[in-house]
């Protein structure tokens, strides 16, 4: 009888490890197909003039480079509205 239970429990063990080992190797196709289509969206918006359009970036071994393909008169645009200002008065604190 404890023979059986000691089988039992590896043939369980087994199980399990194949059950893990299953799951992780369906984790990783999901993680690939994912970013697959995610690359393939990134592809899709910067064919139709989105964001990913404007800027890329690139790396190439430990170098990562940005290309900037904004147009001249876009990449000089002002980015705060009038009323926001760019700067603030500064004021020197005379504390003891």
């Amino acid at each position: 009888m404890g023979i059986l239970k000691f089988f039992f429990i590896i043939i369980l063990i087994v199980i399990l490890m194949v059950l893990l080992m299953g799951a992780t190797v369906v984790a990783r196709i999901v993680h690939a197909v994912r970013k697959a289509f995610q690359t393939g969206n990134e592809q899709q918006s910067s064919s139709h003039g989105g964001y990913s359009s404007r800027n890329r970036h690139e790396t190439y071994g430990d170098e990562e480079k940005v290309i900037d393909k904004r147009t001249p008169q876009e990449a000089n645009r002002k980015i705060f509205a009038d009323n926001e200002g760019e700067y603030v008065d500064f004021e020197e604190s005379k504390e003891p």
